[in-house]
């Protein structure tokens, strides 16, 4: 069973902060790989983001030299939004093998009970929260099924 971390955004543009939290998700949980999912169009942005595709050749591009850092396709493709809980359980079902940590800033963490049907993201995902300070680090939340 692997362990896969998940590390959703828009990622306009993808940046070191990015890569750090996920570079740091994936050492300190012993991570196999952080699937990077490139959102396609987020229902809570506004008309100033990147259009999908060159956000995710941007991802493609930039975790092309990153050990199990892995930049998804989920969303791409997808004619409407996709909310975070859908997409999660899509996965649950398709990869069943795997347990899922969630990566969020901890600005995302201050939202998450304004997310759609967030206690079922924490029923089939570990939360993962990126603290920001002085020295930045991960806390892994007790899933609240």
């Amino acid at each position: 069973m692997a362990k896969i971390g998940i590390f959703g955004g828009t990622f306009s543009p993808i940046h070191n902060g990015h890569l750090y939290i996920a570079r740091t998700a994936r050492e300190e949980l012993d991570l196999d790989e952080v699937w990077w999912i490139v959102a396609g169009d987020p229902p809570h942005k506004n008309a100033e983001v990147i259009s999908r595709v060159p956000r995710f050749a941007m991802c493609q591009l930039s975790l092309a030299h990153e050990p199990g850092q892995v930049p998804k396709d989920f969303e791409m493709f997808r004619s409407k939004p996709c909310y975070t809980y859908e997409l999660l359980e899509w996965m649950k079902e398709q990869f069943s093998e795997h347990d899922y940590y969630f990566i969020m800033g901890e600005d995302s963490l201050n939202l998450f009970e304004q997310w759609v049907h967030p206690k079922r993201i924490a029923r089939v995902v570990s939360l993962v929260v990126a603290i920001r300070g002085k020295k930045s680090h991960l806390e892994e939340l007790q899933k609240t099924a």
